[in-house]
């Protein structure tokens, strides 16, 4: 497969796009190039054209929303500020559902990087799907703890944290496991922001061999919980700190990756007027609204902080 690019001379730069992290090789921006690719099929070759990249491949939106993140955390050391910058020949390769760069630096983070986030999520739903078929029963799980504009995030994280590591340690675990039939479990972080300060809570997904009593296990499993959040030094109430509930199929990949994989158009509409509502802000909405100050707060206790916990078979 060849990969040609063109100049594009009859279209005007978007004004948010320009950025030197968006520039190739020989100094052209990444959005002014229309490429083609080049398919050696049966002998012949049969060039097709992908069109301007800003189109085919990303939207505008999430080029902007990555650089207001680098601007914000300019004079820092995180792989972000260097995403999407060009490291050789800029190439697109086709695959099976999409388009994607050669040549580009990626910065895999989750927490920080709109572009690396979306096809992370994509990937993540995907293996979460092939679980699907192993015949267990599933339990969705939400976690939380007590939170206001006092407390610190990155105290938060850790709190919560330990709570479920030390949740799944020791005789106690082992008992509910058996008595249960736990067999493997999924785990994901998200956070928001909002009228009382961060919100820190996980998504945990439980694959079960035995038929259960959803109360009972809900009752074992907040009633320790509660009790260890408080071993750390925080609250979690006994009735709203951890939820409890059934799912099928499709509904459980979606479950720790739709809240990730956001259309990010509608998160910079009128994100100021979202302030204010149920669940709060996600980091998306904070950097369009320019707070740098929760931005760099964010940067610094999600640095080296994992966002999935894949199929830890118990």
């Amino acid at each position: 497969m060849i990969i040609k690019k063109s100049r594009s001379l009859t279209k005007a730069r978007p004004a948010h796009l320009w950025a030197d992290s968006r520039t190739s090789k020989d100094g052209v921006h990444l959005s002014e190039l229309n490429y083609s690719i080049r398919e050696n099929k049966g002998g012949s070759c049969k060039e097709v054209s992908l069109g301007n990249t800003t189109v085919k491949v990303s939207t505008p939106t999430k080029w902007q929303l990555l650089r207001m993140v680098q601007d914000m955390l300019q004079g820092s050391n995180y792989r972000v500020l260097n995403c999407q910058k060009a490291i050789g020949q800029v190439q697109i390769f086709k695959g099976e559902e999409r388009a994607y760069f050669g040549g580009v630096m990626a910065c895999e983070s989750v927490w920080l990087c709109p572009v690396c986030n979306r096809r992370i999520a994509y990937e993540r739903a995907q293996m979460i799907r092939k679980t699907l078929d192993a015949g267990y029963k599933m339990i969705l799980l939400t976690t939380t703890l007590q939170h206001s504009k006092a407390d610190a995030l990155d105290d938060l994280l850790d709190a919560l944290k330990l709570a479920l590591r030390k949740l799944k340690q020791g005789r106690w675990w082992k008992d509910f496991r058996e008595r249960w039939g736990v067999e493997a479990y999924i785990s994901s972080y998200e956070i928001t922001y909002g009228y009382h300060g961060w919100h820190p809570h996980t998504h945990i997904i439980i694959y079960l061999s035995k038929e259960i009593d959803v109360q009972e296990f809900w009752d074992q499993l907040s009633q320790r919980y509660v009790k260890l959040v408080e071993k750390g030094g925080h609250y979690a109430s006994e009735y709203h700190g951890l939820d409890v509930r059934e799912a099928e199929g499709e509904a459980v990949a979606n479950y720790l990756t739709k809240w990730r994989s956001w259309d990010l158009s509608n998160e910079l509409v009128n994100s100021s007027a979202k302030q204010g509502r149920e669940g709060g802000q996600t980091f998306w909405e904070l950097v369009a609204s320019g707070r740098d100050d929760l931005v760099q707060e964010y940067a610094h206790a999600t640095f080296w902080f994992e966002v999935f916990d894949l199929v830890s078979w118990c």
